[in-house]
């Protein structure tokens, strides 16, 4: 027996050596993968909010200036981490232009803090009638950006969506 250890320790030392290596890697791996790596969701990005906290009062009162005018016919806001999603639908009479300056001016809801502690994101729409060819467009702004960005705007109407139908079909 001493002489099998003596003749094969290389490769004793070998095997030990990958077996603490795989031992290793599954720790590590486990470790990051499931059971992660000990901080919230959004880690330490949120630190920044903590001391501007936009309360569940303060977020109904910016709801209830939202409706106040009349060309919106309904209106939704919700925080997810640091991000205010701002959702406005609105009535056939508006336009594209007129919805964009007002989702504009409802930054001035926030004040300069929150401003420049949350990013926001609005969701523009507005259905189609005989008279309008409504619009659905969603627009942006980052805590270092001074205006909003809006993606390609894609008009809503019957026969875009007849395409949309017949292409899948």
């Amino acid at each position: 027996m001493k002489q099998y250890f003596h003749n094969n320790r290389v490769a004793g030392l070998l095997l030990a050596v990958i077996c603490v290596s795989v031992i290793i890697i599954l720790v590590f791996t486990l470790k990051y993968f499931y059971f992660g790596n000990g901080q919230t969701k959004y880690g330490d990005r949120l630190e920044t909010i903590a001391k501007v906290n936009i309360s569940a009062t303060r977020q109904k009162e910016i709801i209830a200036k939202l409706k106040t005018n009349e060309q919106v016919a309904t209106a939704g806001l919700k925080i997810t981490g640091k991000i205010v999603y701002i959702t406005l639908n609105f009535k056939p009479q508006i336009t594209l232009i007129e919805a964009q300056s007002f989702a504009l001016t409802t930054l001035d809801y926030f004040n300069k803090k929150e401003q420049t502690s949350y990013d926001f994101h609005f969701s523009l729409n507005q259905e189609a009638t005989k008279d309008s060819p409504g619009f659905i467009i969603f627009g942006a702004k980052n805590i270092k950006g001074t205006n909003l960005v809006w993606n390609n705007n894609r008009i809503v109407d019957d026969s875009s969506t007849q395409e949309g139908k017949d292409e899948t079909q």
